[in-house]
């Protein structure tokens, strides 16, 4: 029997979809040179941006269906980010949270597939926007090697969002991949390690790629455990990255040789620690990276930038939204866990990991965490507990002979 009902939900999550595909498209060509130029592409891909995010809110607000108390977070949330927004002047965090809001109710497999495709398909016009000289191909150079950015402001910036599509895509697929994905993902990470030279995006990868191949025995060590381990293992590395920010001494020799392998993280983060003081509703921190004509060509006297996000959200954008982000994270890690969603749970650990050496959490370009957060995961319930349940109880039926 045709049901009506469910043809119009299934049409209004569409008009969130088309919303977001536009949005993240037009955010991450606003990592790119594009950005810098006052070209009609880019006033046409701002307008797409803001046709987004119209869309978006016209999902939201007239063909959503919420919680009892989920309406007042929402208006407090976004009341909140406004006025961290005037003292930040910073609206990324506004974006991200209307891209979450949008997601209420919507299919996480869904949103997974728009985020990526929209990703590529903006990687793809910058490189064509390079082939036609619309805009530059910045080279930059550590230790005499080459580092092309394709368009993008800095090396950095493409790898992030290079990171974004192979976790989104592995948690797609839910941690099972062929061999075509296999290749096409070392691909990737060939090219971010020895092209791009973005050392730690592709030693993440080659992480996540690590974690697909060894991903039974790592959900029968997890659901064997009551508490979220992921939680554990993520609380302890960003305490431990506060900790060596802060005490970071140039004059060690530990230290700097860290710092080096982190390129210079800790030390910018220690300045960001102890040189400027710590707001409740955030503050204006003019940030000069490496990135772009200006940082390619160091036009500039200071260079000062904040690559851990969970840093550059405490220091810039407040200790409250800081405490926010902190509880959100938490309060997934062992939603997640308790309903066997492993792998959200493993996503989310290494988008925390990630967090720490680049600001890929406070990106609108690359952050999907909290947009699958609000989002309908229960796919992934089912599948976890199905498939968990058949490996298990293979194993037992091994043990026994």
């Amino acid at each position: 029997m045709y049901n009506l009902s469910q043809n119009i939900k299934f049409k209004f999550e569409y008009i969130y979809l088309i919303g977001l595909i536009l949005a993240v498209f037009s955010f991450t060509l606003n990592i790119t040179e594009l950005s810098e130029t006052q070209t009609a592409i880019n006033s046409i891909v701002n307008i797409l941006k803001y046709i987004g995010i119209g869309l978006i809110l016209l999902k939201s607000l007239f063909f959503t269906k919420y919680k009892k108390a989920s309406p007042i977070f929402w208006i407090l949330l976004l009341l909140l980010l406004f006025i961290i927004y005037i003292h930040t002047h910073n609206n990324n965090l506004i974006f991200i949270a209307l891209l979450s809001l949008g997601a209420v109710n919507v299919d996480t497999k869904l949103i997974l597939k728009s985020h990526i495709i929209a990703q590529i398909l903006a990687i793809i016009f910058t490189f064509f926007l390079v082939r036609h000289n619309v805009i530059m191909n910045l080279i930059y150079y550590r230790n005499n090697k080459m580092r092309p950015s394709f368009g993008f402001v800095y090396p950095t910036a493409l790898s992030a969002v290079l990171f974004s599509i192979v976790i989104s895509y592995v948690v797609l697929k839910k941690f099972t991949l062929n061999i075509w994905e296999y290749f096409l993902i070392i691909c990737l990470i060939y090219f971010t390690l020895f092209v791009l030279d973005a050392r730690l995006d592709g030693y993440l990868m080659i992480m996540i790629i690590v974690s697909v191949f060894l991903y039974k025995k790592i959900i029968n060590v997890i659901s064997k455990l009551k508490k979220s381990i992921c939680l554990v293992i993520s609380l302890f590395f960003i305490t431990l990255s506060f900790l060596l920010s802060y005490f970071f001494n140039d004059s060690s020799s530990f230290f700097s040789n860290l710092d080096n392998i982190f390129n210079n993280i800790l030390s910018q983060s220690h300045i960001a620690l102890t040189q400027y003081p710590l707001s409740l509703l955030g503050q204006n921190i003019q940030m000069q990276g490496l990135g772009g004509q200006q940082g390619l060509h160091q036009n500039f006297t200071y260079y000062f930038y904040i690559d851990n996000s969970f840093i550059q959200i405490l220091i810039i954008d407040g200790l409250i939204l800081f405490l926010i982000v902190l509880f959100l994270i938490i309060t997934f890690f062992i939603k997640w866990h308790q309903q066997r969603m492993y792998i959200l749970e493993l996503a989310l650990l290494f988008v925390c990991i990630a967090a720490m050496v680049e600001d890929s959490l406070v990106s609108a370009a690359s952050s999907i965490i909290f947009i699958i957060m609000m989002a309908n995961n229960d796919g992934y319930k089912n599948y976890i507990e199905d498939n968990y349940h058949e490996y298990t109880t293979k194993n037992e039926k091994s043990s026994v002979y």
